[in-house]
């Protein structure tokens, strides 16, 4: 799976130079992450197979939210 575009892995990379506030933020938003590139794998094949940006593929889930695998849906409830 992609993640061309994610911003949160953009600041993780740099999370050594951000303030404590912003580092606290990136590391819950890369745990999201990383739970939804695992559990929603099958879902961006089935809903999203064109988009390759992550934030383009959580829109495109979000549209489908009804149609998701359970552990998937329960990403979007963190």
């Amino acid at each position: 799976v992609k993640t061309k575009g994610n911003r949160v892995e953009c600041l993780k990379a740099r999370q050594t130079e951000l303030s404590p506030k912003c580092a606290k933020w990136v590391n819950r938003h890369h745990e999201v992450f990383m739970a939804r590139e695992k559990a929603c794998a099958d879902d961006y094949k089935k809903f999203c197979p064109k988009h390759n940006d992550y934030d383009e593929r959580v829109k495109c889930l979000t549209a489908n939210l009804g149609g998701l695998a359970g552990d998937c849906k329960a990403t979007f409830s963190k």
